[in-house]
C-alpha cells in the first residue's frame, strides 16, 4: 500500500527575482501583504488608543471646570 503521506514543496524564490518577477511569487505576495495589514493594524490600534485617551482627558477638564 502506498504512502498516503502529503510531501510539502517549500517554495523559495532562488535566486532572488527583480521586483517585477516578484509581484507573481505567492510567497513574496502573502509577506508583503501580511506586513501591510499588522501596519495598518498598530496604526488603527495607536489611533484608537489616543482618541481614548484624548476623550478621557477631556472629560477630567469639564468636570473640573463644572466644580469651579
Amino acid at each position: 500500500m502506498a504512502c498516503c503521506k502529503r510531501q510539502e514543496v517549500r517554495r523559495v524564490c532562488r535566486p532572488q527575482p527583480s521586483l517585477f518577477s516578484r509581484l507573481n511569487c505567492l510567497p513574496c505576495n502573502r509577506m508583503f501583504f501580511f506586513m501591510v495589514g499588522v501596519g495598518i493594524g498598530v496604526y488603527w490600534t495607536r489611533i484608537k488608543e489616543r482618541i481614548a485617551e484624548e476623550t478621557k482627558e477631556a472629560s477630567k477638564a469639564a468636570e473640573k471646570n463644572k466644580k469651579k
